[in-house]
């Protein structure tokens, strides 16, 4: 389940070719399942190489079916940096690429 869940995830953020071209321009690589625990249902943990942003990217499905992405700064030592919480499927891109790579679009997300 934690396989699909990742995935799933990853068919989520690149779901048309515009949602691609943002995907693929923060270096991102080395995709892992992240597995289900009790606070969460699995997820997707990647690394990103962006504009604003060195460092992991974790995607997080939540039982309320809502996201929590968790941006980590390096990767051997990773220093979580920023967290947002209740992130609905269809503001997942913007997202992240707001951390990682434009910081233009301001979507007023809470912490």
């Amino acid at each position: 389940m934690s396989l699909e869940i990742a995935q799933e995830i990853k068919i989520q953020l690149s779901y048309n070719q515009a949602a691609r071209d943002i995907f693929w321009s923060w270096g991102a690589s080395n995709f892992t399942a992240l597995n289900r625990s009790d606070l969460i249902l699995g997820g997707l943990r990647f690394k990103v190489r962006g504009k604003l942003l060195k460092g992991l990217v974790e995607v997080r499905l939540m039982p309320s079916d809502t996201y929590e992405v968790v941006f980590y700064k390096g990767i051997t030592k990773p220093k979580e940096v920023k967290r947002y919480k209740d992130i609905y499927c269809e503001d997942l891109l913007i997202c992240i690429d707001e951390v990682v790579e434009s910081e233009t679009n301001k979507i007023g997300l809470a912490l």
